[in-house]
């Protein structure tokens, strides 16, 4: 399905979608693979402990995508320690403190 989208980015959010989403996406031949992290607590992942094997897969997936956002300088700083490299994690500010303005491509509505 995303080979025949023809896509130049894939978006993944959550952990099953960065682990399994990340890779069907490289298979498909995406260039582009992004990943928004907000889960990422000290000890635990959407509820799931972080566990050694947690960790281990989520890394070697993270190794198969382009960026990932991380919404808060605390999660950047996570993913961080767990060696995430930095020019890969940036912190972005979610749309309750957001200051900027959108605007829409091509003047689509």
């Amino acid at each position: 399905m995303i080979r025949a989208g023809g896509y130049d980015l894939v978006h993944t959010h959550l952990y099953r979608a960065c682990v399994y989403g990340r890779l069907a996406a490289r298979v498909a031949g995406v260039r582009a693979v992004v990943a928004t992290e907000h889960s990422l607590g000290d000890t635990q992942m959407e509820g799931r402990r972080l566990t050694t094997g947690v960790r281990a897969l989520y890394l070697a997936s993270e190794r198969l995508g382009s960026a990932t956002v991380a919404v808060s300088p605390t999660v950047a700083d996570r993913l961080k320690r767990w060696g995430v490299p930095a020019p890969v994690s940036r912190s972005c500010p979610t749309a309750s403190t957001w200051t900027g303005s959108a605007s829409t491509p091509n003047g689509a509505s």
